[in-house]
């Protein structure tokens, strides 16, 4: 399994799953966002992952990215 391939299966679990706290209780992403109280509409990622970077004017992240 290729490193991309190995990032997108660990992301698509905490989708489903949520993250390995150690006390038995996991919840993922497409859990909460079904909650009722939430009702958000939230999709788990297929062949590709976006991610937005967020910052202040001139603070680097062109640079953080390259």
């Amino acid at each position: 399994m290729t490193p991309n391939e190995r990032i997108l299966k660990n992301i698509t679990e905490l989708y489903d799953s949520g993250s390995n706290s150690g006390d038995g209780l996991q919840m993922g992403l497409s859990k909460i966002c079904s909650d009722p109280l939430v009702s958000t509409p939230c999709h788990s990622p297929r062949k590709r992952v976006s991610c937005m970077v967020i910052g202040n004017h001139s603070a680097g992240k062109s640079s953080f990215l390259n």
